[in-house]
């Protein structure tokens, strides 16, 4: 019977009461009521089978029945048994089941109406009245609330058990599992994989596939940034750990928004490929919510109100909002991403977000290299099977060198680095040289906020052009105003008069010179003179 149906009034009634009651033991939690009607309910799939409730009431209701026709508590009850309810690790209510052989995982909130009424219309040939939808809506959150054992859900990435997931969202069910052993392509993986209608598919991937040739296209102005580059993105789908954000900088003309497209389409390619930033954090959430792998294009600048977010969701962490239109229930959010940001110079000015990202610049093309973006996109579609499987490949050979990483000196976000390093070790570049490259990043991202302390450049320099330097701060005075008197003679006022005062300026630039690879110690000789030690820290 339809929910809407004129016949049978008498049984549509019944039944509308005992869902009255239902939702009213629910809504106000009435233990004795629920546990005397609302524990007979549970779905049959679940561990809290809800046939025999639904038995009983139909029984009783026989002999007032003048129709064949299903009644809608019953088709309430065939919806439900089609799927496993349960809660997520963060309190959401969701929804599973195999539908032609694929594994579909759902939220139970606004949009899983809409699944709910093509389940009527498949399931009964006629459509079901929304308060009968809104009405089994509640009953599934409230079953999936009860079922005592939380699961995490994923979007396009996932880490579980020792493996890295990629969900191929290709409507078959597909998605890769690669470990230590390899990697394969696997329907309906022990994990739950959440698809948003923005999510585009992935080509199945080719064995032997070549990673190096997806960079082959790509501008990049340092050696070092094209290194940290490809370690990075083998390790955004290393969802254990927190990474960082990725800057794309460059002038106009050095296609750091297509550059960014195509990293997003090599792993994560969705409809809506880019975005913009929003001035609240809801809106932020929003975002991080929906898009395994957020990235904002041409943003000149990020307040500190947007930094302080952005901080929280690459590190992980979460909100607690109030839901619209409600007295007091509330959602909780949580995730662990890092996001792509292309700008003409890099936008950050909070010291917590550089702390937590990698910048690269992008070289401004040549007009008789520069290609249509048709084109590019043209190729990378032809390539997108093998750039992928090289990629899995290199993951695999990854998750086998990371137990042998040992850092001496862990950087800022260690768990990346060291991941970072197993990635370059699977590429053939030692752990020291991508570490070296990680540094040298660090410091450039410094070097926005130094770039009027002319004393530390000055130093830099004198440094690099002797290789080492070994006595007093006196001694090394001199040497600074010999070095400056030979090349930088308009520097020379910069240099302080004394050396104390110099003594104090070093001792504010430990953290910068390791950056660059520089280690300043200071000592006491057997004279008792003050002495300070600067030595190139060697990389492999």
């Amino acid at each position: 019977m339809s929910a809407d149906s004129s016949s049978g009034d008498g049984n549509q009634s019944q039944t509308q009461n005992i869902f009255d009651i239902l939702n009213r033991n629910i809504q106000n939690g009435s233990p004795e009521q629920s546990k005397e009607i609302v524990s007979q309910g549970k779905p049959a799939i679940s561990t809290y089978p809800m046939a025999e409730f639904i038995d009983s009431m139909l029984e009783s209701n026989k002999s007032n029945s003048k129709t064949k026709k299903t009644d809608p508590f019953e088709q309430v009850n065939q919806i439900m048994n089609q799927y496993e309810l349960f809660r997520d690790y963060y309190g959401s209510p969701c929804a599973t089941r195999i539908v032609n052989d694929v594994k579909k995982t759902y939220y139970i909130d606004e949009s899983f109406e809409n699944v709910l009424h093509a389940d009527f219309i498949y399931n009964f040939n006629e459509p079901a009245a929304d308060s009968m939808i809104k009405k089994a809506i509640k009953l599934m959150k409230y079953y999936a609330n009860e079922n005592p054992d939380p699961r995490k859900t994923y979007k396009r990435f996932a880490y579980h058990e020792g493996s890295i997931y990629l969900d191929l969202n290709d409507g078959k069910g597909s998605v890769v599992k690669a470990d230590k052993n390899g990697w394969e392509v696997l329907v309906n993986p022990p994990i739950e994989f959440i698809r948003t209608g923005n999510m585009q598919s992935l080509p199945v991937p080719i064995q032997d596939g070549n990673y190096d040739d997806f960079f082959k296209s790509l501008n990049f102005k340092r050696e070092s940034d094209l290194i940290l580059t490809k370690a990075y993105i083998p390790c955004i789908l290393y969802t254990e750990i927190p990474r960082p954000a990725l800057f794309l900088v460059g002038m106009k003309g050095s296609s750091k928004s297509t550059t960014a497209r195509l990293i997003r389409r090599l792993i994560d390619p969705v409809i809506n490929e880019v975005l913009f930033p929003k001035n609240n954090e809801r809106d932020m959430n929003l975002i991080f919510q929906q898009h395994p792998l957020p990235v904002f294009d041409n943003v000149q600048s990020y307040d500190e109100r947007q930094c302080n977010f952005l901080c929280m969701a690459i590190t992980g962490g979460g909100m607690e909002e109030r839901k619209l239109h409600t007295n007091g229930e509330t959602f909780y959010t949580h995730y662990k991403k890092p996001f792509i940001s292309t700008s003409i110079n890099v936008p950050i000015v909070a010291k917590d977000l550089v702390d937590r990202s990698i910048i690269v610049e992008l070289e401004k093309i040549n007009p008789e290299d520069r290609k249509d973006e048709e084109e590019i996109f043209a190729e990378f579609a032809n390539n997108h099977a093998s750039y992928l499987g090289g990629l899995l490949g290199v993951i695999v050979q990854a998750l086998k060198i990371k137990p042998s990483i040992a850092l001496e000196a862990k950087p800022r976000m260690a768990d990346f680095a060291k991941m970072a390093c197993a990635v370059g070790e699977s590429m053939g570049v030692s752990s020291s040289d991508i570490l070296h490259c990680y540094n040298r990043n660090k410091f450039v991202f410094y070097s926005s906020e130094y770039e009027d302390d002319r004393l530390l450049l000055l130093l830099i320099k004198f440094l690099e052009s002797i290789g080492r330097f070994e006595g007093s701060v006196t001694e090394l005075l001199d040497k600074l105003n010999q070095f400056v008197e030979l090349n930088h003679k308009d520097d020379i006022d910069i240099i302080p008069k004394r050396a104390n005062a110099l003594s104090r300026k070093l001792k504010e630039y430990d953290e910068q010179l390791t950056l660059v690879n520089w280690n300043m110690q200071f000592s006491e000789s057997a004279r008792t003179a003050r002495l300070i030690t600067f030595k190139k820290i060697e990389m492999n």
